[in-house]
Parts: C-alpha cells; sequence; structure tokens
C-alpha cells in the first residue's frame, strides 16, 4: 500500500512565522480595527488622527535614543530627567532669543547623555545603576533651575516656539515632521552606516564585535549620547507646545518609553530592533490611550495594565520566537556534524 503524502500545514509554516516577525504591526492593525468598529467617524475623523499622531510623536522623539541604547543591550533610566533638565534650560534661556533657547536645551541633553556613556564605559558602572544616578541629579537640577515651579518661555520671543510646538507645515503638525525626520535619519543611520552596524554587534556579541574590530566603548557613548540628544529635541517640542519649561517633563518617560520600544519589536538583550518600530509602538500605545479617553467612564490607569500586559506578551513572543531559532540551529549543526 503507497504510503499518502502529507500536505504541507500552511498555517504553521508559513502563517504563524509570518505573524510571529510581524507582531506589533499586527497587533497595530487589530488596535486599528477594533477602534473603527468601536468608534466609528469619531475615531475616524481628521480631528482625532491629527490629535493622535501629534500626541505620540513627543514620546516616539524620545524612544528613538532608547530604542539605540536597548539595541547595544544597555538601559537608560534617565531619559525624563533629562527631557525636564532640558525643558528648564530651554525656558531659562529663551530670554535670549530662539536660537540660544534651542542650542542650550540640545547642548544640555547632549552632557548628560555623553556623561551616562562616560560613565559606564570609563568607570565600568552597570547601564541601570549609572543612569539612575543621573536621573537621580539631573531631577534635582530641574527643580532648583526655578524653585520647583514651571518657567514660561520669554513672551517676547514666543513666535517661533508657538510655531515650533503648534504650527503645520503643508496641514502637517510640525511636531510630527520633526519626529518623522529624525526616525528617518536614524533608521538611514542604523541600516547603512558603519556606526550603525557596529550598534548591532555591540548587542548581539560584545566580544564577537570587539574581535570585529568594533570599538564598543565609543559606540556604547554615541548611543548614550544620542539618547540625551533626542531627550531634549522631545523637550524642545514639548516645551515649545506648553509655552514653558516645566520640571515635571518626562515624569514616567523612562519605563514608559522603553516599554514601547520593546512593544515596537526591539529585543530587550540586544542586537535586534528597527527604528521603523518606533514609530509602531508609539501608535500601539497612543491608539489604547485615545479608545480609553474615548471611553470616558474607564480609569485613565487601565493605560499601564494593557500596556503592561502587551510589553509581556511582547517578550514572550520574543522569547518563543528565539528558543525555536536556537533549537533549529541546533538541529541543523547535528545535521551537518555526522561522524565519519
Amino acid at each position: 500500500m503507497k504510503k499518502q503524502t502529507g500536505k504541507p500545514n500552511i498555517l504553521k509554516e508559513k502563517v504563524q512565522p509570518a505573524i510571529s516577525r510581524n507582531g506589533p504591526i499586527v497587533i497595530l492593525v487589530i488596535l486599528f480595527i477594533v477602534s473603527c468598529l468601536a468608534f466609528g467617524s469619531a475615531f475616524l475623523s481628521s480631528f482625532n488622527l491629527t490629535n493622535l499622531i501629534r500626541q505620540i510623536s513627543i514620546a516616539a522623539i524620545a524612544s528613538v535614543g532608547i530604542n539605540f541604547v536597548i539595541i547595544t543591550g544597555g538601559r537608560d533610566l534617565s531619559v525624563g530627567a533629562v527631557c525636564a533638565v532640558s525643558s528648564m534650560v530651554m525656558a531659562y534661556t529663551s530670554r535670549y532669543g530662539f536660537a540660544i533657547a534651542i542650542g542650550s536645551a540640545l547642548l544640555s541633553g547632549i552632557l548628560l547623555g555623553l556623561l551616562n556613556g562616560l560613565i559606564i564605559t570609563k568607570l565600568g558602572v552597570q547601564p541601570f545603576v549609572a543612569t539612575l544616578g543621573t536621573q537621580l541629579g539631573a531631577k534635582g537640577i530641574a527643580l532648583l533651575i526655578n524653585n520647583e515651579n514651571s518657567m514660561p518661555l520669554d513672551a517676547a520671543n514666543s513666535a517661533p516656539f508657538n510655531m515650533l510646538g503648534r504650527g503645520y507645515l503643508y496641514g502637517i503638525p510640525i511636531p510630527v515632521v520633526i519626529m518623522l525626520i529624525v526616525i528617518g535619519m536614524a533608521y538611514f543611520v542604523s541600516k547603512y552606516t558603519r556606526f550603525g552596524r557596529a550598534v548591532y554587534a555591540v548587542g548581539g556579541n560584545e566580544e564577537s564585535a570587539i574581535m570585529m574590530g568594533v570599538l564598543v566603548e565609543r559606540t556604547k557613548v554615541i548611543v548614550f549620547t544620542i539618547s540625551g540628544l533626542t531627550a531634549a529635541i522631545a523637550a524642545i517640542v514639548l516645551s515649545s507646545r506648553l509655552g514653558a519649561g516645566l520640571p515635571s517633563a518626562g515624569d514616567g518617560w523612562d519605563m514608559t518609553l522603553m516599554a514601547s520600544v520593546v512593544i515596537g519589536g526591539t529585543l530587550v538583550r540586544g542586537g535586534v530592533g528597527d527604528m521603523r518600530g518606533v514609530l509602531v509602538g508609539a501608535l500601539i500605545c497612543g491608539i489604547i490611550t485615545n479608545m480609553l479617553n474615548m471611553l470616558g467612564s474607564v480609569n485613565a490607569y487601565w493605560q499601564s495594565i494593557i500596556n503592561g500586559m502587551l510589553l509581556l506578551v511582547a517578550v514572550v513572543m520574543q522569547t518563543v520566537s528565539a528558543n525555536q531559532s536556537e533549537k533549529k540551529k541546533a538541529v541543523e549543526t547535528e545535521a551537518v556534524a555526522v561522524p565519519e
């Protein structure tokens, strides 16, 4: 009797791996469809969608630097505090003009990010501890600048700040334009430059990266400096939108942004990630917030619960995918290494 050849399991061989590879996009599409079905034209209105993308733009900008850090296998807990310092410095220097205020805010973020990188590489301090120390110190600086109070931007120079935070460019909110530019530049750097390849190499296997000639310490310093820079850019957009520097700017960002980046597809242990995933992760968290706001009667703390659940799902999916890849490699190695 002839043995029947079983048909290939398309679901297992093609569909499941595709979903696993594009999990964040699948989640985003599901959330979008659910929002459309639940709220209809209210969700799809140009006002709501514009407001949604404007709201996520600030967090997405700061997440770009976090993404670089996590890809190298590091952690940065100081992003929120760096944002607060940059916000207050910008407000304090706004009396001297728009350019000086923007430059001072960017310089503040760059210096604090550079400090993180030098402490980690030159003193051998773990990123978690180093950035926690910077977080506490930077938060104190932000509170001291104006005795714990917010500081309005200088009224005489308010026009360019208002344009930056609330203006439009060909119908697109300027904060969204800035976000797209930052993500686009980060994507180009990560994919098409030597530095970008070094970032992935350090996160994949630091010892192998050293053997390949990658300057690991320099790469880490640059990555943390980028994180400080993007936090400062986010602070500039936020303060311009609100018309003031806030010592509370960035409060609660540290874990929230890391969760958003991981939900967007960046591997927790490093070595894998896509800058476009920053936008996907920010949109997922933004749509959840938008849905809860539309429901009205739902407690806002549900956002943290849902984001936490999504983070756990993302990490579990990453772990399962990594384990399957390792098993597959092990099987292939055993098949090749057949004794003579």
